[in-house]
């Protein structure tokens, strides 16, 4: 498990709070300060994530966040 995913492992504030991903009802726990867990944090446009840019040998994307490298993101969590 790589440090950014137990950093932001830590970030999980309440597990009560649901991700506020539309196209379906997703059940996993939101990021500190912000609406979306970490499967759809990149799909908000203010969260200084990104998807990450690793490829696997199979050609696939890993689908996990990564931290933007734009610095003009500011969180407010």
């Amino acid at each position: 498990m790589s440090s950014f995913t137990v950093c932001l492992q830590k970030e999980i504030v309440s597990r009560s709070r649901v991700c506020a991903y539309k196209s379906y009802e997703c059940p996993l726990p939101v990021i500190s300060g912000r609406q979306h867990c970490y499967r759809h944090i990149v799909r908000d446009p203010t969260a200084p994530y990104r998807q990450c840019a690793h490829t696997y040998g199979n050609g696939e994307r890993c689908t996990m966040p990564a931290p933007s490298e734009s610095r003009n993101h500011r969180d407010p969590g």
